[in-house]
């Protein structure tokens, strides 16, 4: 191989360190800096207010990651950019230090809705990767200081992607508390792998793998392994153990992927053995549970088609529409009845949004999806499909997660930077006639899944706000609603929690997830008892919640669960997304009680 080859070769392991950005920056416009200790933040004029948290925010987390790792040389340039609707960020090492934060907060991806700050969390997620791979010690050392900064000299970016996630993923939950180490995402996604006999082996975890979840392999197993590590080596009685040794290890070996050498040097016991220790454990825990056929017993097949499958909605009372990616073909809208049969597809998308069936029919639709209003800008709009034919409604608008009321209003979420808000949306026709805010914009406060009820005269959506506070509320769309509703109508807080909430289903309210299962999709309807006269919007009132199924007998099995619609005043319909999403089954379960969660697993109220 020549030398030229090799650069290539090396380079593009280097920059394709961290996760892809969605978008390139928009190199338009004047931008600003601020300079810190060891930091440089650049940023467009109307980001001034969100880059100077960001500047306390990354100075904060280099002190934090400072203490654990040794720091990289020279100034991190940080780029703040606004320029498209899809939350995300990445670290680039050639030809220096680089971070870019995309300024919009998550709300579709439930692996990362529990945060206490979405810009802090991201920020120390991608200053972690700089800390990890930045360092070089040994011949790799000397070829820097001989070549500079020539990216065949960079040992720690030629180990695996779920090592240099999962350490990101560590860190980014070690330092703030939250994210994904402290959801219940991963967790949950490798027991349920665990139930079915399909945990994946070490080498199958890639960002580039074609098996389901896809890039979350790497993220969910890679940091669960890492923190296993990191625990494993606090427990040993030589102090100096832990991931910065592992790290150094890393960094001064000749050969870089002996990652179970390295790993012993670092943890005391190599990544082969903790894994294997882990899945034993797993493996342990779900011995006793129900078989996995005898969950799956009561299911119908709908349609093997899906693979990342999101916002399925009831088209009519027998059929179901969906946005799917099936990884063979572009992201498009999917049909089927729920019977079982052959699924079609309808239309492409360019997302994994909502599409809102107008009636029974597949001819009148109200749907979001990203398009390029140029190279360098991606935003969220609003479309309508009406007569089989695809119209835009708004330009620019940055909407999503849309739902439409019977006489044509819809709500949706609109984004802005780090932020989301409600609005309400009237269509008249072909065109929008006004877009008015239902919640004043708060910086680190987000709105998602917003859904009107039955009626039409009530809106619910799920609010995250900055500390790690989910919750539900409702606002009266039309008039006020007697005793439920200040006077004149408003909002009121319908149940908040420490907790993340994913999504909720209320009447005719869909959204949400519950578990996992790693092979199929389906449906399922599931009785609850109600509070209230019917069609009212639930409210908490200080009842326990309750828990919808028994955990002793998991009578739902595991899975992510999706709620589509409800179906009746005491009956609501679920999806079941099951990896790799090949296919929709569905189930007529037995009606049961909910049982009582018990007093530690109620949840607190916030302040």
């Amino acid at each position: 191989m020549s030398a030229a080859v090799a650069l290539a070769v090396a380079l593009g392991m280097a920059l394709g360190t961290a996760t892809p950005a969605a978008a390139q920056v928009d190199p338009r416009g004047r931008v600003r800096t601020i300079a810190t200790p060891h930091l440089r933040v650049h940023y467009p004029a109307h980001l001034d207010s969100l880059a100077r948290v960001s500047a306390v925010l990354a100075e904060r987390a280099y002190g934090q990651l400072a203490r654990e790792l040794a720091p990289p040389r020279g100034v991190i340039d940080l780029l703040l950019a606004d320029n498209t609707d899809v939350s995300n960020g990445f670290a680039q090492l050639f030809p220096s230090n680089r971070v870019v934060v995309y300024a919009v907060p998550p709300i579709a991806s439930r692996e990362l809705r529990f945060h206490d700050d979405w810009l802090r969390l991201v920020i120390t997620h991608e200053l972690a990767h700089v800390f990890h791979l930045d360092r070089a010690r040994g011949v790799w050392r000397l070829g820097r200081w001989l070549f500079g900064r020539n990216p065949l000299f960079f040992p720690n970016a030629f180990t695996p992607s779920w090592l240099k996630e999962g350490l990101a993923v560590h860190y980014e939950s070690a330092l703030t508390g939250s994210g994904r180490l402290v959801a219940t995402e991963f967790p949950v996604m490798l027991h349920a792998a665990a139930v079915d006999g399909v945990v994946a082996p070490m080498g199958r975890w890639s960002l580039s793998t074609t098996r389901w979840p896809r890039g979350q392999v790497a993220y969910g197993y890679g940091a669960t392994l890492m923190q296993r590590a990191v625990n494993h080596a606090a427990a040993q009685a030589d102090t100096m153990r832990g991931m910065s040794r592992f790290v150094e290890a890393s960094a001064r070996h000749v050969v870089p992927l002996r990652l179970d050498r390295n790993a012993r040097v670092g943890f005391g016991a190599s990544f082969s053995a903790l894994w294997r220790q882990y899945v034993d454990s797993l493996n342990a825990a779900v011995a006793p549970r129900v078989a996995p056929a005898a969950l799956d017993a009561p299911w119908r097949e709908v349609s093997r088609d899906g693979w990342y499958v999101a916002a399925p909605r009831w088209l009519g009372n027998d059929s179901l529409v969906w946005s799917a990616s099936t990884g063979r073909e572009v992201t498009g809208l999917y049909a089927a009845p729920a019977a079982g049969g052959a699924a079609r597809r309808v239309a492409w998308r360019n997302a994994l949004d909502v599409n809102v069936p107008r009636d029974s029919s597949l001819t009148a639709m109200v749907f979001a999806q990203l398009e390029r209003r140029d190279p360098f800008v991606l935003r969220s709009d609003l479309y309508l499909r009406d007569g089989g034919r695809d119209r835009r409604l708004t330009v620019g608008a940055r909407l999503t997660q849309p739902d439409v009321r019977h006489d044509g209003t819809v709500v949706a979420v609109q984004y802005d930077a780090n932020a989301s808000m409600l609005v309400r949306v009237r269509v008249h026709g072909a065109r929008i006639t006004d877009i008015t805010p239902l919640v004043p914009r708060r910086a680190g406060e987000r709105w998602a899944e917003p859904r009107w009820s039955a009626s039409g005269e009530e809106i619910v959506a799920v609010q995250l706000v900055p500390g790690g506070c989910s919750g539900w509320w409702c606002w009266t769309a039309m008039a006020p609603c007697g005793a439920c509703w200040p006077a004149g109508g408003g909002s009121l807080p319908v149940r908040r929690s420490r907790r993340a909430v994913t999504g909720w289903c209320g009447p005719a309210i869909a959204a949400g997830a519950c578990r996992w299962k790693p092979r199929r999709v389906a449906m399922w309807r599931m009785s609850i008892p109600r509070h209230g006269a019917p069609q009212a919007a639930p409210r908490w009132s200080g009842r326990p919640v309750r828990r919808c199924t028994n955990p002793a007998s998991r009578r739902m099995g595991s899975g992510s669960w999706r709620c589509c619609s409800a179906a009746t005043a005491s009956t609501w319909r679920w999806l079941r997304s099951i990896p790799p999403g090949r296919r929709y089954v569905a189930a007529g379960m037995p009606r049961a009680r909910p049982t009582p969660l018990r007093r530690s697993q109620r949840p607190t109220r916030c302040a």
